[in-house]
């Protein structure tokens, strides 16, 4: 009798284990969109960045979006670094990396320019893994410019 019990009860969470995985979310709906709403945007899709002279670093927020639930963590990174202390051998990169989503989905990280990058354009990837283990990922690239 307690083995027939057993077998029932491993069946049951077998069914509803699966129906459960059937069910779920469709995570191929999910999206991820960066960008940079303080900057103008050119018709390149290239956003503007004044870095502001007689300044260390100059500073701008960033916006990412996603439509997944809330919580989701978001990694972003960009090509452009800057060794500090000078010739002390340790790079840091133009942006802060780890950021989480608010419930509606929405975060911010902050992206910072030097002088060195006057004239140069960087690029900024944000990504995120999803509950299915799908990878989402948008770019943007921001040209720093003196200010005019």
């Amino acid at each position: 009798m307690v083995r027939k019990l057993f077998t029932y009860i491993f069946i049951y969470t077998l069914l509803t284990g699966f129906s459960l995985v059937l069910a779920g979310d469709d995570c191929d709906d999910y999206t991820l969109k960066i960008s940079a709403p303080r900057l103008e945007k050119d018709w390149k899709g290239y956003y503007h960045m004044e870095f502001l002279n007689g300044s260390v670093q100059t500073f701008t927020t960033l916006a990412a979006t996603t439509n997944a639930p809330g919580g989701n963590h978001i990694y972003f990174d960009s090509n452009k670094s800057i060794e500090w202390p000078a010739g002390s051998g340790k790079s840091w990169k133009s942006i802060n990396h780890h950021s989480y989503t608010r419930r509606d989905g929405t975060t911010n990280a902050v992206f910072c320019s030097w002088s060195s990058m006057v004239g140069r354009t960087a690029t900024v990837t944000a990504t995120f893994k999803d509950k299915c283990g799908n990878t989402h990922t948008d770019k943007i690239k921001i040209v720093i410019e003196d200010k005019k």
